[in-house]
């Protein structure tokens, strides 16, 4: 096996065990919230349908960029 081929296997370990992580994180059986927990305005009830929603469309979109910023996506 040479050099490739082993960071090949390290990156679909990873991946694996990253998709794991995010499976075990799911929020669809969790109750979404009415409003934004950030800006209070209120949530799309279609994005609530999704679940475990606390977080505008907007304000999520301002906490992905932060979350990458701080290197956790």
């Amino acid at each position: 096996m040479d050099e490739l081929d082993k960071a090949n296997k390290l990156i679909e370990q990873a991946l694996s065990i990253s998709l794991a992580h995010q499976h075990a994180k799911s929020t669809a059986d969790q109750v979404s919230l009415a409003q934004c927990k950030d800006c209070n305005i209120d949530i799309h009830l279609q994005r609530q349908a999704l679940g475990g929603i606390t977080r505008c469309v907007e304000c999520q979109g301002y906490a992905n960029q932060e979350r990458h910023l701080k290197g956790f996506v």
